[in-house]
């Protein structure tokens, strides 16, 4: 609350009101890549903020973002350097931004300059029911993504399921898209491109997440880092009082063209297995370890065909039974299962199925391993 008040009086006393409207007009379009105008030495930096350290920095962040201020004012004191530009754009999952500072005895100030993605300045027009600063092609986005949260999503569903129909809708709305490009304003790396376009990377499915989840009046956010030895984003959301990782990216290519939940609410020792960052990077509390808000481990599990097993036996009497009886696809996710490598697994598991239960599954050859986990998706011929 402190913080809140501190920044209300600090905009209160560097700018009127008609003063910050103009600025935010002076954002235009999200692909021109245009900043705001405010100029730094028209800054009363006497009234700016002070901050001594990265707690108080990235707290007033948070709050300014909260607020769609997209240009950052701060005084930094007791010798703290706040972080550098490129790790700014890390923490807060911004596409550009830029630092300007200058030093004055022992204070030295600093200007962020920024620009947010699409689905942030969407979410943030629904939730404020304004829509003026959008551009035409987020008015199409906030059109697209207002009827699903109004008409679609079915709101009398627990958090959880409300979530999943989002994770879906995702999903079943695009396809994983990347090539090669310096344009950093591309389509395909926010959520436009994911309902407008129906391709998108990593941003644009971490962006549609955070938009619908904002919407939804979850607690969301991203994370930049790297998966599999790839630059990667995703994102975090809170759950009873829990924050948990959600890759959608990685969700809905592992066993394309059908969907994966083996990224769906994981705790920070799980998604250890493939997913790193740096910790300063991680501004939430993630769960050490998965609970039931894990899909695999959820009330839902059964009805979603989604099975965890701890060993190879019960791995192939399970499989066995589903293929048997249930004849749908099945996902498993089975703990410290001998895997030579996906391939090899694959193989493995439809040679045993047959000697064994004279069943012969279709087991996808896209078998991901992550951590001590191995997931497959096993459908009948």
């Amino acid at each position: 609350m402190l913080i809140n008040l501190l920044f209300i009086i600090f905009i209160s006393l560097i700018y009127d009101v008609p003063a910050l409207a103009a600025s935010a007009n002076n954002l235009t379009s999200f692909y021109q890549g245009s900043l705001s105008t405010i100029d730094f030495d028209t800054v009363e930096w006497d009234k700016a903020i002070s901050v001594r350290n990265d707690a108080e920095f990235i707290s007033y962040v948070n709050t300014c973002l909260y607020y769609g201020i997209t240009t950052i004012c701060v005084n930094a004191i007791d010798n703290y350097q706040p972080i550098d530009v490129n790790r700014f754009c890390s923490i807060f999952s911004l596409p550009y931004c830029e630092r300007e500072y200058k030093a004055k005895g022992s204070v030295t100030s600093f200007m962020y300059k920024f620009i947010e993605y699409p689905g942030t300045r969407v979410a943030r027009a629904y939730l404020r029911n304004d829509k003026r600063g959008l551009t035409d092609r987020e008015l199409k986005l906030y059109d697209v993504a207002v009827y699903f949260i109004n008409n679609t999503l079915n709101r009398n569903n627990p958090a959880l399921l409300q979530e999943l129909q989002i994770h879906d809708f995702i999903c079943n709305s695009t396809s994983f898209f990347d090539y090669p490009t310096t344009n950093r304003f591309d389509e395909f790396k926010s959520a436009i491109g994911v309902f407008l376009n129906g391709e998108a990377n990593c941003q644009g499915y971490a962006d549609a997440f955070f938009m619908l989840c904002r919407m939804a009046g979850f607690d969301v956010n991203k994370i930049s880092g790297v998966a599999s030895g790839v630059d990667h984003v995703w994102n975090l959301i809170k759950l009873s009082n829990n924050w948990y990782m959600v890759d959608v990216t990685s969700d809905d290519s592992m066993f394309s063209p059908n969907i994966s939940y083996a990224y769906f609410n994981m705790s920070k020792s799980q998604i250890i297995g493939n997913h790193s960052w740096q910790e300063g990077n991680l501004l939430y509390p993630v769960k050490d370890n998965p609970d039931g808000n894990y899909l695999f481990y959820s009330a839902y599990a059964y009805a979603l065909n989604l099975y965890y097993v701890t060993d190879a036996n019960a791995f192939y009497s399970s499989v066995a039974y589903m293929m048997a009886t249930v004849k749908k696809p099945v996902q498993f996710m089975a703990s410290n299962f001998p895997i030579a490598s996906p391939n090899d697994t694959a193989r493995n598991v439809g040679t045993i199925l047959l000697s064994k239960y004279g069943i012969t599954p279709h087991v996808s050859t896209i078998v991901d391993i992550i951590g001590k986990n191995t997931f497959l998706y096993i459908k009948n011929n």
